[in-house]
């Protein structure tokens, strides 16, 4: 397979010469914000609500993306193009370079697009669902999707050590969302979800909210870890996972321990969104 091809602040190059200093403020401090995004027959899904996110954090954390989003989402084309993969993964970063201190971003902030195949989970996972732990902790500044995966990083290893997939916080006895993923529940055919500005705003969740305005009633709330134990379905929405049937949570099996009908209408009325807006990138 040939070597992707990533931007790096105004260049094209190959990963292995795709570098930052040690200096940059995204490895020194952890000081940046990031987005991800994949395509489906090479067309970026739902770009511009991508953009619009990776803005917003940015502006959160007080980093100024050096390029206007016009001008961005042409680059993110431009590399696409580059590395032409079957299907690709996209990540967005910007960090605050390299400043006169290690606590003072640059006057220009770092900026860098990355495209990989992409690699999708495999389809057990929609068919059998999987296994989710709770996690005790919260999301610092929820609303932005920063460079921040110190806890998450602890959280998804805990998860993997336990074959499971996912880590859903867990914050005196409320629940959000997870570390890469927004969380759903369903209760006698209703979804329950967390409250907007407890939880990043996820694209994928977004399209959910947006399919059930004319299918399922939708309640954002505080969701205690009992009433998500006792739902009759739970998934996970997120870009790399789409919607994603969670079965069983720490060692308690998610109603019949089954995918179940409202999540695989959902999932397909997921793929129905993404041919619709294939259809309109061909239009």
């Amino acid at each position: 397979m040939k070597e992707p091809i990533y931007y790096l602040d105004g260049r094209f190059l190959a990963r292995s010469q795709a570098k930052v200093s040690v200096w940059d403020m995204g490895f020194l401090r952890s000081y940046g914000a990031v987005d991800f995004l994949i395509t489906y027959n090479q067309k970026p899904f739902r770009l511009d609500d991508h953009l619009a996110r990776f803005y917003m954090s940015s502006k959160l954390l007080g980093i100024k993306i050096p390029k206007e989003p016009k001008e961005l989402k042409k680059i993110v084309f431009e590399t696409l193009v580059k590395n032409n993969f079957e299907e690709s993964a996209i990540w967005l970063i910007v960090t605050g370079g390299v400043g006169p201190t290690s606590m003072i971003p640059a006057k220009k902030a770092n900026l860098i697009i990355m495209v990989d195949p992409n690699q999708p989970y495999p389809v057990s996972c929609y068919q059998e669902g999987v296994k989710i732990i709770t996690f005790k902790g919260n999301r610092l500044l929820p609303a932005a999707k920063s460079m921040i995966y110190t806890l998450a990083i602890k959280a998804l290893n805990q998860a993997y050590e336990k074959k499971a997939v996912e880590a859903l916080y867990l914050d005196k006895g409320r629940v959000t969302e997870c570390m890469t993923s927004n969380f759903f529940s369903v209760k006698k055919g209703e979804l329950f979800t967390a409250k907007d500005k407890d939880v990043l705003w996820g694209i994928t969740r977004q399209v959910v909210l947006e399919i059930c305005k004319n299918n399922f009633k939708v309640v954002k709330k505080d969701l205690s870890l009992r009433e998500v134990l006792s739902a009759d379905e739970a998934f996970l929405t997120a870009s790399n996972k789409e919607i994603m049937p969670v079965v069983q949570i720490d060692e308690q099996h998610i109603g019949n321990g089954r995918v179940g009908l409202v999540t695989k209408k959902l999932s397909n009325l997921f793929h129905q969104q993404v041919e619709k807006k294939l259809v309109s990138y061909s239009s």
